[in-house]
């Protein structure tokens, strides 16, 4: 857009907000962040020497942001929790420094709009509100890495989060959900997805095309299978799926190379003929069993189990060790030493 012909004072009393924009500076980075001091207070944050930068407050029941709060243009990082907000002004936008905004343990109903016009928002928690309704499309968020909705009532998961190109971490732990939209598989940087504690019968579809996920927490849920789908995640480092309905896991899981901590107790299996490779990355004592009395390199043992049982397999891991399990026609594959400490 073209401005007219004014002298330069002129024009940034004209053009304020404009003027606003090119000229304010960048937050810090997350380091220089976590540095600066906090003020637990408003009244401290406004009467601060220096441009306050986070405020955290806690408890205050403010109903609705105080209108001296959003003179603080300099605020990076605003936590209001266990309070009594409903909702945000129209011109809570003018805090467009915000980084980092929790609002968790309030009283949401409706997913705020307005934080989608802060540029730099890179974290936004909205825990333990009442929030059931998300607006079908969201505008904003393109610098959105982080978002938590745990334990709100949705119902089902917004098709609106799958617009957040830049997401890294998504939390709808306790969100009553059965399923995601088709439309999450778009979250190609995704590294870390919380299901847990909801309503799911199957991983959802969606989660397969998500190349990048290193951390899927799915327990307490109503799985019945882990499929061999899972292993299409190859960057997956964690995968918790206690407290399901699990009767089956896929070799293939146990073969992701970046695979370190599989956590699967509290489900229902029945006991299984596994077959291992043991493979020590460094020398030292074998692990000894109560089937064999060494396992030496590259040894292959089948051992039959339990999961969540101490049954078949006794003795302790010494030192780091790799375990391969092998399946009639599928590759050879790795994961660590945790493998064994489940039968420990």
């Amino acid at each position: 857009m073209r401005l007219p012909q004014l002298p330069g004072y002129w024009a940034v009393l004209v053009f304020p907000a404009i003027f606003s924009a090119c000229t304010a500076p960048a937050p810090l980075s997350d380091s220089e962040l976590s540095e600066r001091s906090v003020h637990q207070s408003l009244q401290t944050a406004l009467s601060a020497p220096q441009p306050a930068l986070r405020l955290h407050i806690r408890g205050g029941n403010y109903r609705e942001i105080p209108a001296p709060l959003l003179q603080l243009r300099s605020l990076q990082d605003l936590q209001i929790v266990q309070s009594e907000l409903s909702s945000l002004p129209a011109n809570f936008t003018s805090l467009a420094q915000l980084k980092i905004l929790v609002l968790t343990s309030n009283r949401f109903r409706e997913f705020p709009s307005q934080p989608g016009h802060l540029r730099y928002l890179e974290s936004l928690e909205l825990n333990f509100n009442a929030i059931d309704t998300v607006p079908k499309k969201l505008y904003g968020f393109t610098a959105l890495r982080r978002l938590s909705l745990r334990n709100n009532p949705l119902g089902q998961a917004p098709v609106a989060i799958a617009d957040f190109s830049e997401l890294r971490e998504l939390d709808l732990r306790a969100t009553q959900i059965s399923n995601l939209p088709a439309e999450y598989a778009s979250l190609q940087k995704l590294e870390l997805l919380d299901l847990s504690e909801n309503k799911l019968t199957s991983i959802p579809e969606a989660i397969y095309s998500l190349r990048a996920l290193k951390q899927l927490r799915i327990d307490g849920n109503k799985l019945t299978e882990l499929k061999e789908e899972v292993a299409r995640l190859g960057n997956l480092e964690e995968l918790k799926a206690c407290n399901n309905r699990l009767t089956s896991i896929h070799p293939s899981i146990f073969q992701l190379s970046k695979l370190k901590r599989f956590q699967y107790s509290g489900n229902s299996f029945k006991k299984a003929s596994v077959t291992l490779t043991v493979l020590p990355i460094r020398s030292g004592p074998a692990l000894t069993t109560s089937l064999v009395n060494t396992i030496k390199r590259g040894e292959t043992v089948e051992i039959l189990y339990k999961t969540g049982r101490r049954e078949s397999l006794q003795g302790t891991v010494t030192e780091w060790w790799f375990v391969r399990p092998t399946a009639e026609g599928s590759a050879p594959g790795y994961a660590p030493d945790h493998f064994l400490e489940e039968f420990k």
